[in-house]
């Protein structure tokens, strides 16, 4: 369970790290100031309520049967759709997968939440992506890549923010499917 909460806290640091180091690196337009914010505030709002909304687990009182399946493990009948989850140790609600990085289920009540972090953590990454593109473009023409921290960060960052927009757009690819 530490592990799990660690994956939250590095996923919340991450959301941070690209954002603030961007914002710091990037003396761009209101606007594209204002995109990125919002794509950020929406990422971090998304994600904290998929973390503290709770999947749907299945109670032990229940009306209809009849379409419900035993469940082995909680000893139990479960509506129909719910899986038991082994790292948690309960049967979800329309179980999607288990999600360390979340530190829990994600089901039916988050399934929402977890979608659209995803998203607006993909539209902020390629925002942000976008952003940080234009600047390395600039800095390379200008000469400017040597200052060591600002080149370093500049590059470091782009790449980190290339390679997350990548994995969220599949992951929202595979999501949506």
């Amino acid at each position: 369970m530490c592990g799990e909460w660690l994956c939250v806290g590095l996923a919340t640091g991450l959301i941070g790290w690209i954002y603030g180091t961007t914002l710091w690196l990037l003396k761009g337009p209101a606007v594209y100031i204002g995109c990125l914010s919002a794509a950020a505030l929406l990422a971090w709002w998304s994600y904290w309520a998929c973390v503290f909304t709770p999947p749907g687990y299945n109670e032990q009182d229940q009306g209809n049967l009849e379409y419900a399946t035993w469940c082995d493990k909680c000893g139990w009948y479960r509506p129909e759709r719910s899986h038991h989850c082994r790292q948690c140790g309960r049967c979800v609600l329309r179980m999607d997968h288990h999600c360390p990085w979340i530190a829990g289920c994600v089901g039916h009540f988050n399934h929402g939440h977890f979608i659209r972090f995803i998203f607006y953590a993909w539209l902020g990454c390629t925002i942000s992506l976008g952003g940080l593109l234009a600047t390395l473009w600039t800095a390379i023409q200008d000469d400017q890549i040597g200052e060591y921290l600002w080149g370093f960060l500049l590059v470091f960052d782009t790449a980190l923010t290339f390679f997350l927009a990548l994995v969220l757009g599949i992951m929202l690819v595979m999501t949506a499917w």
